[in-house]
């Protein structure tokens, strides 16, 4: 088989060309210039990035870089800002110890979205600092800023397996070649189940079925707030004036992403009946289309950020169950520490 590259040459190889990829791939070149690779078997954000809502919030702000405002810093920076600046309105059953009853007037969150239905055995408090970005543009932001430093990207290319040398990886075989280095890092989303299976991995990720309604003529004059829905399980966004998209989860589990799944009727339906519980919509709103897609998830719902248990020089960055679009940012600084940490303390071991 063909080598793509010298033993060593490169410091990392990153499987998958997601979000999670691309940001590791940003923040590994930011330590490493001109020896990181990026493979990924089809196009960057082709798989589930390329569906997902883009939803980006405060998500461990205070251990880590706050993805909203990482995103909009980096697509300033290229002159391609098309964030968008959306407060998160959080609803949820309240303790029956907090009773409603003798309440008046309503709340804050109430009067500020009247054209959200909150019932009075429910709580809505809002989140100011959050939004949405067009995640394939800030993915590709990311790549072509790790290009920038010398970064290279091979699309087309799809990663055959893993080269192992006395519980090591030194490298992957891809369809390409082989291609040889000191760590390599899985993050390959929804793929990662069928991977795992043909590499012999374990790794506790399956890929899920992820359906999103759009629905225009809402009436509403302005966008609709991010909202998660704990009481009705909804969740979503607005994606314009007068429309917007509302998801719930799936029971649907383990399809094929090389075999994208079609929406579903049933669960259209009970999402349709839920949001129109939830929402005071006129008789002019109208469901426009439905968004089928999938993700990687967990049983536990806990991602996979770790070095692998057995492989040395081999990392796992996987599972975020629908949610690695705001994780991506302090998900790369993780892998990147052990990533640094490991090869600095070999080389300096040799």
């Amino acid at each position: 088989m063909k080598t793509i590259m010298q033993p060593h040459s490169a410091k990392a190889i990153i499987i998958g060309g997601g979000i999670i990829g691309a940001a590791i791939f940003e923040r590994l070149t930011s330590v490493f210039p001109k020896s990181v690779v990026l493979t990924e078997k089809n196009q960057v954000a082709s798989g589930a990035t390329g569906k997902s809502a883009g939803i980006a919030r405060a998500y461990e702000a205070g251990s880590g870089p706050h993805p909203f405002g990482a995103y909009r810093q980096l697509l300033y920076k290229r002159g391609d800002d098309t964030g968008t600046s959306l407060a998160t309105l959080h609803i949820a059953r309240r303790p029956s110890a907090q009773s409603r009853e003798n309440e008046e007037t309503p709340s804050s969150a109430e009067q500020r979205y009247r054209h959200i239905r909150i019932g009075r055995d429910e709580i809505a408090w809002v989140e100011e600092v959050s939004g949405y970005y067009d995640p394939k543009a800030v993915t590709r932001a990311l790549v072509g800023l790790a290009q920038s430093r010398g970064g290279l990207v091979m699309e087309g290319t799809e990663a055959l397996n893993l080269i192992v040398k006395d519980h090591k990886v030194v490298g992957i075989q891809t369809s390409r070649g082989e291609l040889r280095g000191s760590a390599v890092v899985l993050a390959t989303g929804a793929w990662t189940e069928k991977i795992s299976k043909r590499w012999t991995l374990d790794i506790p990720v399956f890929a899920k079925g992820i359906q999103m309604n759009r629905y225009i003529g809402t009436g509403d004059k302005r966008e609709t707030p991010i909202f998660l829905d704990e009481s009705l399980k909804l969740y979503g966004r607005g994606d314009g004036p007068d429309a917007v998209l509302v998801g719930m989860p799936m029971a649907r589990e383990r399809v094929d992403p090389d075999n994208p799944p079609t929406a579903h009727l049933g669960h259209k339906e009970k999402t349709t009946a839920l949001a129109i519980k939830r929402f005071a919509w006129g008789n002019g709103v109208a469901l426009h289309s439905v968004i089928a897609g999938y993700d990687a998830y967990t049983e536990n719902g806990e991602s996979v950020v770790q070095r692998h248990s057995s492989l040395r020089n081999f990392y796992l960055a996987t599972g975020f169950s629908g949610g690695g679009f705001k994780q991506a940012p302090n998900v790369a600084r993780a892998v990147c520490d052990l990533v640094f940490d490991d090869i600095i303390r070999e080389e300096l071991c040799a």
